[in-house]
């Protein structure tokens, strides 16, 4: 499933990022290290497996915690960059 999801995510991001890894996951997600090809940063992408990617609610609180997310400014807080939903 793994690389399937991987596989899912680099096409969605398409020339954006450069999807590298897996570096971590959780109840709710799995998180990427990337590449932000355009101003050639790594960046983490954190994505909702498909599974769960359909349930309302589940993006619901996806939406809000990365809106809370993006209200923080900490060194120990990876800043939000963007948000957005393909297929």
């Amino acid at each position: 499933m793994t690389d399937g999801l991987r596989e899912r995510v680099s096409a969605a991001v398409g020339s954006l990022y450069q999807v590298d890894a897996e570096i971590g996951r959780g109840g709710m997600a799995v998180v990427y290290r990337a590449l932000d090809t355009k101003l050639r940063r790594t960046v983490a992408l954190k994505v909702l497996p498909p599974e769960l990617a359909f349930r309302e609610e589940v993006k619901r609180r996806f939406l809000r915690e990365a809106q809370m997310a993006a209200q923080l400014s900490h060194p120990h807080i990876v800043p939000l960059h963007f948000i957005g939903q393909k297929d």
